[in-house]
Order: structure tokens, then sequence, then C-alpha cells
């Protein structure tokens, strides 16, 4: 999708704070090529289309039960799950070849981003808010910020929830907050693989994920091929604009970091901390995509480089197109897999019941 020609981003900016809160026309929510070109410039997150040219904006979105329906996510190319303080979870979403028009609730940020963000390039980066020890770090760091805490350009507040998790933010607006465009394109040292070959592993119908106060269910659906998101045992919405319009939350491959806890150097007057997982260096994990999973190795030498994940006979594996959902998670048996409908796990039990009962 060719983005609003940043006219509702420059309308914006000059002070028309009412466009925030405005429907805007109804864009298309693809890349296209035009007319006069002759293929498409593929993109290294999610192997569609897009334009080379583009920024890369990052949102921090909140990820409470006040927070839902949040809006954006099944227009980012990527979406990061991180734990935060009190067994919680926040959400790193990454925007290239989309633009949504309204994301949020936007919400502050964590010393995990410095770790993870860089991997794509020198992106804006939106956040409401960083405690004091962080800011310095965030300024210092190659992110280009473009949150609330510098100017609010873009930042508006909706009546359907309550603060503080009614911080919505106009990306057509952020976009254009982006100083240096240049830099904020897809520049990491390493991307994933993608492939259009067919994805083989273990078959797997569920992924359930569970941090100590949330819990996420990825169940592939094999009608729209993709994994649909539960929270608890409650679909997870999301909101697309314009206009308004609630919508399944679905991704099309999940990547399960396993890693652990390391010391965080920013701790709350209260005494609390942050979870401060590594994401740096190499260790276990499981990639699912098709309704199938593989338990690989991933690897990231450094905060510039995305992962990438190898079969324990030293081979790199690719994942299909489409958008990915990276999910960290440091706590032991923070996840299991079911590997068929609960309708079919019964048959296949009963008829392995009947089966020994005869022998």
């Amino acid at each position: 999708m060719k983005r609003l020609g940043y006219v509702v981003g420059i309308w914006c900016v000059i002070g028309l704070t009412s466009c925030a809160t405005t429907s805007a026309p109804s864009p298309s929510h693809s890349v296209s090529p035009s007319a006069t070109q002759v293929a498409c410039w593929r993109s290294p997150l999610t192997g569609g289309c897009a334009h080379e040219t583009s920024p890369v904006l990052i949102v921090k979105i909140d990820d409470v039960s006040g927070a839902r329906p949040q809006r954006g996510l099944n227009s980012a190319d990527v979406v990061i799950v991180e734990p935060v303080e009190g067994g919680l979870t926040r959400l790193m979403a990454v925007f290239h070849s989309h633009d949504p028009i309204e994301v949020g609730p936007v919400r502050s940020a964590r010393i995990t981003d410095l770790d993870i963000a860089p991997a794509f390039g020198r992106p804006g980066f939106a956040y409401s808010g960083a405690t004091t020890k962080l800011r310095p770090m965030l300024s210092a760091s190659t992110l280009q910020l473009v949150g609330d805490p510098q100017g609010g350009y873009g930042y508006f507040r909706v009546p359907t929830h309550a603060a503080p998790h009614n911080l919505m933010a106009n990306t057509s607006a952020l976009f254009s907050r982006i100083a240096d465009r240049i830099a904020a394109r897809l520049n990491a040292q390493t991307y994933w693989k993608i492939a259009d070959t067919q994805f083989v592993g273990s078959p797997t119908h569920q992924l359930i994920m569970k941090w100590p106060s949330s819990e996420k269910t990825f169940t592939w659906d094999p009608q729209t091929q993709t994994w649909l998101i539960r929270v608890y045992d409650t679909p997870l919405e999301t909101q697309r604009c314009c206009p308004a319009t609630l919508e399944r939350a679905t991704v099309d491959s999940i990547f399960v970091m396993e890693t652990e806890l390391q010391d965080n150097p920013i701790k709350f007057k209260s005494g609390t901390v942050t979870p401060y997982p590594r994401t740096l260096g190499e260790g276990k994990g499981w990639l699912l995509s098709s309704g199938q999973r593989l338990e690989v190795t991933w690897k990231r030498p450094t905060a510039s480089d995305l992962p990438r994940w190898y079969l324990s006979d030293g081979s790199e594996v690719s994942i299909p197109p489409g958008r990915l959902w990276w999910l960290i998670q440091p706590f032991a048996d923070g996840f299991e897999f079911r590997d068929l409908p609960p309708v079919e796990a019964s048959a296949a039990a009963a008829s392995s019941s009947q089966s020994a009962s005869t022998s």
C-alpha cells in the first residue's frame, strides 16, 4: 500500500490535532507494484511486495486486558512479545510493508527494546515514556525517537479505553516525523531466510504460551492457512482503520525464542525489576508455520542482526512468506504443543485404548 502520500501526516503535524480522531479514507492494506513496475521489491521481513525506500516504524503496544482491542496488529510485519513486570507481556510492532493509519494503545519503552529494535536498522521508535535511567540510553541509541515524549504529534486519546490504556497514534504522522528516512530503511546486517518451498516439520494443532500472568494460544486454521490467536479462552481481536473494523488477530509464522533472564541494571524505586531476557548470542527455539513445527537453534551475534535458525545438522531453516510473531520466553515450562485437534486426539486415544484391549 502506498502510504497516504504523507498528506495525513503533514496535516496532523501542522496542528490539526482532530486528524487523529477523524477516520481517514479507507486505504488498501497491501503494497502492490505500480503499473510501471516490472516486478515488486520483496521485503526481507515478509517476502511480500513492499517499497524498498519506505522507512521502518516500531511501536510499543500495551498487552493487558484494558488495552484490548488493540489497533493495527494485523498490519505489522513482525510482532515481538516481550515479558514485563508482574508476569505480563508487552508488544513491539514493526511496520514497513503496511501503514495501519491508527495503532495502539501506545505504552512505555523497556531495556529489552534496545537489544531488539536495532535489528531493523535505524527505525522510527514510538513509545509513551520511559524510566529516568532508560531515557538517556534511548537518546544515545541509534533509534529515531518519535515517541510522545518527543512532542506528541500524531498521538491522541480515545474514550473507548480507560487511562493509561487509551493513548493511540496516527502512524502516517509518525512516519512523517522520522528525520533520516534513508537511515530508517531496512538495513539489518542479517535477515532470516524466506523461501516459497514447503515448510515441513511435526504436525502441530496448537501452541500455548504461558508467562506468569499472561497466556496466548495459537491455533492452526487450515481454512485461512493462518494461526488464530487467543488470549486465554478469548479470541484476540484487533481494530483495523479506516473505517474502524474489528477482525480476528492472525499470523503466518511463529518464532518461539527460548532464553533466560539476565541482570537488569534498571530498577524501579519500589524495588520492582523488569524482566530482561537475553536475546543475543544463541539458544534453543521453535519455528511454527503451515501447521508444522521445527526445533531449531537461533543465532543473533549482535543487536543489529535479526535471528537466523539452524537445524542440528547445521543447515539453515527458511520460513514461508508472511507475517511473523516472535515470542520471547525466558521462563521454564512456558509453552506446550498440541499435535491434534481435541476431537481427533480423543478419537486417537480411544482407538489406541481399543487396540490395547483386544491385543
